[in-house]
């Protein structure tokens, strides 16, 4: 209602100002008498004239001369002060308020009129929104125009620059082709090479080695053995591809490279051990190149042609940051000459003792805050992984390092596989085990070991020899002659698989494998009990799985019946894998001692070990031996 109000208020003043310059616009073309109204009036009209009287009352009046005042004329009297003047047209005032001749207007008349009113302002608004929209058409029009003419110059320049830049790969292409003719002979002669060896490492991953030929040496040779141990074993392979002649090339020393992983400034063991390392490393291996690099850097790719990559796990937080290093260390890379780089093919861990104990005192105690032995315990689950699933060449070996906390100890040094001792280790005794274990035992390749203690021994041969299978049982110091020993030994094994107390069906080997160099062994003889498979674990079948195989079987034994078993389908049996076993070894020793020693054998990746049946073993061959020293007691 107030709005209403307002709005018949204003509608009310608007039209009074409209018809105030209406009336003063036909006023001023009017008559002038009514202007002499305005100007001025006789101050008393006379007395109304009667009928009879002929004369009027304003026959004195010289209507001529007022007209001609009015307009400008000779009449120059001074306007009556009391005269009120229109602003607008500057006409006088006439004195009559229109307002209070106008009745206010009805609600309907208001309605009406603001529908009007409304009915204008959407019509004018219509007009301006069609104007609107033919500009945007139009703009549309200029800009569609504006993107075609640029997309014609854009194809036009790209076109220009697209020409340039092949031309300038041309001429790239051709100088980096007689740039690397030579190269690019020689990775043919490499490839034909590698075909020839059925896809395996030539000349890979070696160290200190000239032509490919010496690849072990014992501790005491300035030259050992670094890089994975298949890839140094791989001999070289001479291959004349066609078109080529072959050449006669003087053998060069391959280029020792080692990189580190640690930070020397947060971790405590690699601030100790690493500096020793490096000297002891340097002293062995003349022209080495170590380069260390901290975990938070930026790991060059295919670790810079280096053959052995160490990591301190006690430098990183959790398993991400080592397989980040690792996925970008083990890659492939194109040297600048052309040729194939060659990525580490040894990563060597140092991690610390009890990762494998969480469970017992005090490495619960340790475990317990963050979980940090766990969190190393993947770490090393993590390399042995990386090792196993590889499957491109060259060839990888993993060595895990456990160790005590640093310090200085003045007791023997102690070393076997696995996660079993406990006690702290020095500074001096840890570099050396990282020395011996990266640059010179082939058998702490593929392997976990754990080192204490303080002064370190003058031959390390034998302690790495225990991680070879690994070393279950060792019986030393024994008289009498070796064949007979040996003889002993075999008559002993072929007792076992009729023996009852054994869980585990097993077969009897003899083994002819010689000693290796490195092994401090002259002589040697030895016999493998063998687990056979059972119908537990993995090598369950089920009863279709049963049927056919006795299916198969029966097919390939009936020969009557040829024509209907080439119709049955071949099912395919399963792959037989290792399932383990115990292999006793008859030695004699390179300072002639006569021993026995038992490791385990015929291992895979996936074989679970047999605790009762290898315990059982170890048992009964601890019993033959003590009978044996009976024999034969020492002088």
């Amino acid at each position: 209602m107030k709005e209403s109000k307002s709005f018949s208020l204003l509608l009310v003043i608007l039209l009074v100002t409209t018809s105030a310059a209406f009336v003063q616009h036909h006023i001023s073309h009017a008559p002038k008498l009514v202007t002499l109204k305005s100007k001025s009036w006789p101050a008393a009209l006379p007395a109304a004239a009667s009928d009879d009287n002929q004369e009027g009352w304003d026959d004195d009046i010289d209507y001529d001369s007022l007209e001609q005042e009015a307009s400008g004329g000779v009449n120059k009297e001074s306007p009556d002060p009391t005269t009120e003047w229109n602003e607008i047209t500057g006409e006088p005032k006439l004195g009559i308020n229109i307002g209070d001749q106008l009745n206010p207007l009805t609600p309907d008349q208001a309605a009406d009129l603001k529908a009007e009113a409304t009915e204008i302002i959407n019509e004018a608004f219509a007009e301006g929104i069609d104007d609107i929209e033919r500009l945007r058409k139009d703009m549309e029009k200029q800009v569609e125009k504006s993107k075609r003419a640029m997309q014609a110059a854009s194809d036009y320049n790209a076109d220009r620059e697209g020409k340039a830049l092949l031309g300038k790969i041309d001429r790239m292409t051709n100088k980096f082709l007689d740039d690397t003719k030579d190269s690019r002979l020689s990775t043919k002669l490499a490839s034909a090479a590698d075909r020839a060896s059925e896809g395996k490492g030539v000349d890979m991953g070696s160290w200190g080695v000239l032509g490919g030929a010496v690849v072990t040496t014992d501790g005491s040779s300035s030259y050992g053995l670094l890089g994975s141990v298949d890839a140094a074993r791989s001999p070289p392979v001479v291959i004349q591809a066609e078109g080529f002649e072959e050449e006669e090339t003087e053998p060069t020393a391959a280029e020792n490279r080692v990189l580190i992983v640690a930070d020397e400034s947060s971790d405590p063991v690699a601030k100790q051990v690493m500096p020793k390392f490096v000297d002891l490393l340097k002293d062995a291996i003349p022209g080495v190149v170590i380069q260390s690099i901290k975990p938070t850097a930026t790991m060059p790719m295919g670790g810079d042609n280096a053959q052995c990559l160490i990591v301190f796990g006690t430098s990183l937080s959790d398993r991400s940051g080592l397989q980040n290093i690792l996925s970008r260390v083990l890659r492939r890379t194109l040297q600048p000459s052309g040729k194939m780089g060659s990525p580490p093919t040894q990563i060597v861990c140092i991690s610390t003792i009890g990762t494998e104990r969480t469970d017992k005192f005090p490495y619960s105690l340790q475990n317990l805050m963050g979980g940090k032995l766990e969190k190393k315990r993947q770490m090393e689950e993590s390399i042995v992984t990386t090792v196993k699933n590889r499957v491109v060449t060259p060839p990888l070996d993993y060595t895990i390092l456990k160790m005590g906390d640093i310090q200085e100890s003045s007791d023997s040094l102690q070393m076997m596989p696995g996660d079993v001792l406990d006690g702290t280790t020095s500074a001096t005794a840890a570099a050396e085990v990282l020395l011996q274990a990266v640059a010179y035992q082939p058998s702490a390749r593929n392997a976990t070991l754990c080192a204490v203690g303080g002064s370190v021994p003058s031959e390390w041969e034998d302690l790495f020899l225990r991680l070879d299978g690994p070393e279950l049982q060792r019986f030393e110091n024994l008289s009498g002659p070796k064949d007979q020993l040996s003889e002993y030994l075999k008559e002993w094994a072929e007792l076992m698989p009729d023996y009852k107390r054994l869980t585990t069906p097993v077969r009897i080997e003899v083994t002819t494998e010689p000693p290796n160099a490195y092994e401090n062994v002259s002589e040697r003889a030895g016999v493998s009990l063998l687990y056979m498979p059972t119908n537990t674990g993995k090598a369950y079948l089920s009863k279709s799985e049963e049927r056919a195989r006795e299916q198969q079987t029966g097919s390939s034994s009936s020969s009557s019946s040829s024509s209907s078993s080439s119709a049955r389908t071949n099912l395919p049996m399963k792959k037989m894998k290792k399932e383990g076993g115990v292999e006793v070894l008859t030695e004699v020793t390179s300072d002639g001692e006569l021993r026995v020693r038992a490791r385990r054998c015929n291992m895979g990746d996936d074989t679970v070990v047999k605790e009762i049946s290898e315990e059982t073993i170890l048992k009964r061959l601890e019993e033959a031996v003590n009978v044996w020293k009976q024999d034969h007691p020492s002088n």
